[in-house]
């Protein structure tokens, strides 16, 4: 038998079948080592939307100033996710979120509920506000997260996992020892010293677990991004798109740049799963549309090349879910960092210390606000607790004062805000959605426990 398959096969055949197997073989293996280090980028969308800062809340909000509109933004996203199931959305706080939910239809609600149930909306923090770290007591910032967490559940039965550390003037222990107690998975930084971020870059320690302190177990794991969101090199160049130059992709010199750029950047962190999350204050606050359209042209053409380099619509739970992977696959071990990220030196004649004191007034209104606001609520549980006919309270004032307490909780996570409680926002914003709606929310808790004390 084997006579006659030599016989009737030539040798120079059998001679051409085996090299054309063997470059087979070769070519395979050489295609899985390449999938193997293969640097995969995690494009993120988001917007980042300041609850007050150079203007109110309300012309955020709606438009009324020439730099943002939250109201836009948020119709503009629940317009365009679904037309593709691959684009993704990234929100940081739910303060605005609360506000434009009030403004949607029953089906408008129920199409902005499927979405994030299919992981198209992400939500980071879940608190009322992108809170300060360094001025807020522990237990105000506990609060306003329980808060936009207890909304986010009643509505979607959403639990976020995720910090993001976005625009904070630095970062301190505490808050991360809050977020790990809370259950939380992992943290994103950006705002700290440029000699932290150079050192942790020269170390390849951009990625480590945050001990606050070595008495306590609880520890999260946290990245530090190497651009901070408004100063990303690439958003900016791509913002000729909007004049129609990215319509059909990158040209070859921002391909070879966003490449290069990215290859830099896995080596920081050691991982083959970069994120680059595109977007800054108030983006596509004339529609985000386009930009999914163009960011995936951009994505398709990446991916057609032959390359070490694929891109993909995400969101920062598929990116840390990647890098998890990869960590406990490859079992790396991480750096334990117990200290804090103060102060924020933006350069060498810029420390950020003096928002430590600033507005006191408006400080001490915060730290009397949440004494109040936690002694109301006890109140208000005990009253719960006993027989209301013991108490000038029946079921629709009962209902009345949750409103009233909610209120009042709101506009104190409100004002947990990092351009708030600092001092940084202008000051006819402090008087209009800080000062104004904490004064207006207390004298209505007011009238409805003096009822009860009557």
């Amino acid at each position: 038998m084997i006579r006659y398959f030599i016989s009737s096969y030539s040798l120079s055949n059998i001679i051409k079948w085996t090299f054309l197997l063997f470059f087979c073989l070769v070519s395979l293996r050489c295609s899985l080592a390449e999938d193997e280090s293969a640097i995969t980028v995690h494009i993120i969308p988001h917007s980042h939307t300041d609850l007050g800062w150079k203007h109110t809340i309300e012309e955020y909000f709606i438009g009324r100033t020439e730099f943002g509109c939250v109201k836009c933004i948020y119709d503009s996203a629940l317009q365009s996710l679904p037309e593709s199931p691959d684009y993704k959305f990234t929100i940081e706080q739910v303060g605005f979120l609360i506000r434009w939910w009030e403004h949607l239809s029953t089906e408008q609600q129920s199409q902005f509920a499927k979405l994030v149930e299919k992981g198209q909306i992400e939500f980071l923090n879940g608190g009322i506000a992108m809170s300060d770290t360094a001025c807020p007591h522990y237990e105000h910032i506990i609060d306003q997260y329980a808060l936009g967490q207890q909304w986010l559940k009643e509505k979607f039965n959403y639990y976020p996992k995720i910090g993001w550390a976005l625009d904070q003037f630095g970062h301190s222990k505490t808050h991360a020892w809050i977020l790990a107690k809370m259950g939380y998975d992992a943290q994103i930084l950006e705002r700290v010293h440029e000699n932290a971020r150079g050192k942790r870059q020269s170390n390849k320690q951009m990625g480590f677990i945050w001990q606050p302190d070595e008495m306590f177990e609880e520890k999260l794991y946290t990245q530090l991004t190497d651009y901070n969101y408004w100063d990303d090199p690439n958003f900016k160049s791509w913002q000729t798109c909007y004049h129609g130059s990215c319509d059909n992709g990158l040209t070859d010199t921002q391909y070879d740049n966003y490449k290069y750029w990215n290859e830099k950047r896995s080596k920081y962190y050691t991982s083959k799963h970069v994120e680059h999350h595109i977007g800054g204050d108030f983006s596509f606050s004339n529609g985000i549309t386009i930009t999914f359209i163009r960011l995936e042209r951009i994505i398709k053409q990446i991916n057609k090349m032959k390359d070490s380099f694929k891109a993909q619509f995400s969101t920062y739970g598929e990116f840390f879910k990647a890098l998890n992977g990869e960590i406990s696959a490859k079992s790396k071990e991480l750096e334990h960092f117990t200290d804090d990220f103060f102060p924020l030196i933006s350069s060498s004649d810029q420390p950020w210390t003096g928002f430590y004191t600033s507005k006191p007034v408006l400080k001490g209104l915060a730290f009397d606000g949440i004494r109040y606001l936690l002694a109301a609520k006890t109140l208000y549980s005990k009253i719960l607790l006993k027989d209301l006919t013991n108490f000038k309270l029946n079921k629709n004032n009962t209902e009345e004062a949750w409103n009233k307490l909610w209120d009042f909780d709101e506009a104190l996570g409100v004002l947990t805000h990092h351009d708030a409680i600092t001092g940084t926002a202008k000051a006819y914003v402090d008087e209009v959605d800080y000062y104004g709606k904490i004064f207006e929310a207390h004298g209505h808790l007011n009238e409805v426990f003096e009822d009860v004390e009557r």
